[in-house]
């Protein structure tokens, strides 16, 4: 059993490892693209976004890809939290790969 626990704690602290953001607020917009691209925008800015951003116009987004299972749990987080008003935290893996420079790529996001 502490073995377990062990290994739990150590996947956690690995995953914020290789996190680069975060940002705690409410969704405030949700868009999707027909390549099935899609970007988050919260009510706070994001904190300690990397560089390849457009922090002027996109300081506060996340990309995702509806197109993997991940990218559709995240969008379905995110209307969840827009829906009721309910605040969210997520992280960035600190690459700018799906909309290539505007917005940082979403790593994970709960439901607090």
């Amino acid at each position: 059993m502490k073995r377990i626990l062990l290994a739990l704690l150590g996947c956690s602290i690995c995953s914020y490892a290789f996190a680069s953001s975060s940002v705690f607020g409410t969704v405030i917009n949700v868009r999707v693209d027909s390549t099935g691209h899609g970007m988050v925008t919260f009510s706070a800015t994001i904190s300690g976004s990397p560089s390849c951003i457009n922090s002027a116009a996109f300081g506060n987004a996340y990309a995702f890809d509806a197109t993997t299972d991940g990218g559709r749990a995240f969008l379905a987080l995110a209307l969840a939290s827009q829906a009721s008003g309910a605040a969210i935290s997520a992280v960035g893996l600190g690459t700018c790969n799906i909309y290539g420079g505007f917005a940082e790529d979403f790593y994970f996001g709960v439901n607090t």
